[in-house]
């Protein structure tokens, strides 16, 4: 073999193994990164999240299980699948789920799996959990969403084709589509995630430049149906009570929120010290899961409560800002329905433990104790992460080559 010919072959080879080592090195190196800032934050939850499941369900577990790392290591397993499951959507190009096929075959298995909840037994007067051996699902978490990104998909096809305004065209088709899941969702009933499906609609109707005026049409048709869910139905309206004055319903439907702001009044400024809640022992129910900032509050005080709330400002920030820079209008609205998403439901939570909104069964994202509802979470992270790619200098070009 002549010497040009051996340098031709030790070339080759070293070029195969370079490729090699592209295709399993974290992030190819031709790639736009994703953001940094929104990356830590995310992770900086998850972590913060683990700590406090620890804190929260410590007396709990032992009471139970036996052991007071029972939950710590369940969620500890939750959350390596949610970092797995956040790393494979931060890989996969996200343009790939602009496929039409694709999501009717999403939106009609999540309809399937919210129709097979009622073939299990109830868990807390509810059908939202799937069960097998031990291990359980919630489809509705997997609506929420699949609602998102089809509904992403959809009005993206709608302004390009010139019918965003179109009301037969583009509002009624989303509207129906959104209630049907919404109306699946309440009759397990689940009325905090109903109402988050349904919030993703006219954020995404309005990023996408629906007229508001359409919305004012539907808050009217809506309101007999929202006072009939609030009022007419009985634990509801229980519910409703104990919300204007839970003191009044201290033993009963007010137990959770009074037990909620004791723990909250009683961190003060600086709090009583990590691990150091009283609340928790088995006074709070719920303490590692829907009422976890409350443990927060009791024991990091007010400065650890408010530092949170403005962490999840910044993701607030950061994906908002994502969505804007973003060159193609799927992955705009994507990342803004993602990212309302995720900060709606922790509004909603911290709303619930301090009493400014009646108690509804939301986890706080990245936070709470959880399975299925962290997991789907940190998918959502994980796409939110792959549109900042794009959003990136050099990420639009990266984009329409990889499309060429």
């Amino acid at each position: 073999m002549s010497a040009i010919a051996k340098d031709r072959t030790a070339n080759n080879f070293f070029r195969g193994q370079a490729k090699s080592r592209a295709k399993w090195e974290f992030w190819p190196a031709d790639r736009p990164r994703p953001d940094a800032i929104l990356l830590v934050t995310i992770l900086g939850l998850t972590l913060f999240g683990l700590v406090m499941v620890y804190s929260a369900s410590g007396a709990y577990a032992l009471e139970k299980e036996g052991s007071r790392y029972y939950f710590l290591l369940h969620h500890a397993v939750y959350v390596m699948l949610g970092l797995t499951g956040m790393y494979a959507a931060l890989r996969v190009d996200y343009t790939k789920l602009k496929n039409p096929r694709l999501l009717k075959l999403m939106l009609l298995a999540c309809s399937f799996l919210l129709i097979v909840v009622f073939a299990f037994g109830r868990i807390n007067g509810a059908h939202r959990w799937i069960r097998y051996h031990g291990l359980s699902f919630q489809p509705s978490e997997v609506a929420k969403l699949v609602v998102i990104i089809y509904l992403a998909f959809f009005l993206e096809r709608r302004a390009a084709n010139g019918e965003i305004g179109d009301f037969k065209r583009t509002f009624l088709p989303t509207c129906l589509l959104v209630g049907v899941f919404v109306g699946m969702v309440l009759i397990e009933p689940d009325l905090g995630t109903a109402l988050l499906i349904a919030a993703a609609l006219p954020v995404l109707h309005y990023a996408a430049g629906v007229p508001i005026r359409f919305h004012a049409l539907a808050a009217v048709v809506l309101s007999p149906i929202a006072y009939y869910q609030l009022y007419h139905v009985g634990f509801r309206a229980d519910r409703l009570k104990a919300f204007w004055n839970p003191f009044d319903y201290s033993l009963k439907e007010g137990f959770q929120t009074v037990q909620s702001l004791i723990a909250v009044g009683s961190g003060g400024i600086s709090g009583l010290g990590f691990a150091a809640g009283r609340q928790k022992l088995l006074f709070l129910p719920e303490a590692h899961t829907d009422f976890i900032f409350s443990i927060i509050a009791e024991e990091l005080g007010l400065i650890g409560a408010v530092t949170l709330i403005l962490v999840f400002g910044v993701l607030l920030w950061r994906g908002l800002r994502a969505g804007l820079r973003t060159p193609d209008g799927f992955g705009r609205l994507l990342a803004i329905g993602l990212t309302m998403s995720i900060v709606l439901q922790a509004f909603f939570n911290i709303s619930v433990t301090i009493n400014l909104l009646p108690a509804k069964g939301l986890p706080l994202p990245f936070i709470s104790y959880g399975g299925t509802s962290l997991i789907l979470t940190m998918v959502a992270a994980g796409l939110l992460l792959n549109v900042s790619s794009a959003s990136e200098p050099g990420g639009a070009r990266a984009r329409r080559a990889d499309a060429a």
